[in-house]
């Protein structure tokens, strides 16, 4: 993927069977989804999906409002060398380099891409609003909307903590 673009994780309908209070109405993320990223008319939004969910007729919706959307079977003429279990890992590192970035709340694959936009950020000192904090103004969750939010704000660990990540990770780490 070059040049600005956007990437969410999103996982399918199985997931809802462990985490009810997450959507996975492909209509009800949209609408999230075009609150971090309002399709335009003029241009056409280009955002890589790392997903789980096997049927592409799922995201027909994104597609509808003028997204284009990117999966890793497009770029299979790329990683068809790759070992099967190391994409997971460049697609946790094509959704950390993305401008913005929606996650599924729960998920250890969107922790761990949030620990490292934490770590890019600190590292660029970008996004100018938020960096020295640790805070990630440009990464979200779709649901539930009590944690779209929860990553533009500094918090100190708490529970959950096996798939939400925390700004101690990342905040003053090559400080002396």
């Amino acid at each position: 993927v070059a040049g600005t673009y956007h990437a969410m994780h999103i996982r399918g309908p199985a997931y809802e069977d462990a985490h009810s209070d997450v959507a996975v109405d492909p209509h009800w993320i949209l609408k999230e989804v075009e609150s971090v990223f309002p399709p335009t008319t003029t241009t056409t939004t280009t955002i890589y999906v790392a997903t789980d969910e096997v049927n592409k007729e799922y995201f027909e919706p994104f597609r509808m409002a003028n997204y284009k959307l990117l999966f890793a079977s497009d770029f299979s003429n790329v990683f068809d060398s790759l070992m099967p279990y190391y994409m997971e890992m460049v697609e946790q590192l094509v959704c950390a380099r993305a401008e913005l970035f929606v996650g599924t709340y729960h998920s250890t694959f969107s922790g761990y891409i949030t620990r490292l936009r934490g770590y890019y950020g600190q590292r660029d000192k970008f996004p100018k609003d938020g960096y020295e904090n640790g805070e990630l103004p440009t990464t979200f969750y779709h649901s539930p909307l009590t944690a779209k939010k929860e990553l533009r704000l500094y918090r100190s660990i708490r529970q959950p903590f096996v798939m939400r990540e925390f700004p101690t990770a990342w905040r003053n780490l090559d400080v002396t």
